[in-house]
């Protein structure tokens, strides 16, 4: 529970350092509600028990990196970062 409760700490401290770098760098209006607050605990839970539930399964740095890189790949794909999701087959999107 200690490092889920860092996570979260860590997680807000970062995003506020992005914000406000963007607030100031690109003059962005923030709009900050309950709703935002909680994507950011639940995105910061469900990725640090990710790392948990690897860290757990695989006691060697190799091959938890490549644990790692099996789920993360196919979201960063998925998610768009790399091309826009609507140039993806329709059963992907």
């Amino acid at each position: 529970m200690s490092k889920s409760l860092f996570r979260i700490v860590l997680c807000f401290l970062t995003t506020a350092i992005i914000l406000g770098l963007e607030k100031f760098a690109f003059n962005v209006t923030l709009t900050l509600d309950a709703i935002s607050i909680t994507m950011i605990i639940a995105t910061s839970l469900m990725f640090s028990g990710i790392g948990m539930i690897i860290s757990r399964a695989v006691k060697e740095v190799e091959a938890a990196s490549a644990a790692a890189n099996a789920i993360m790949f196919p979201m960063m794909f998925l998610s768009g970062a790399y091309f826009p999701i609507d140039f993806m087959p329709e059963f992907l999107r």
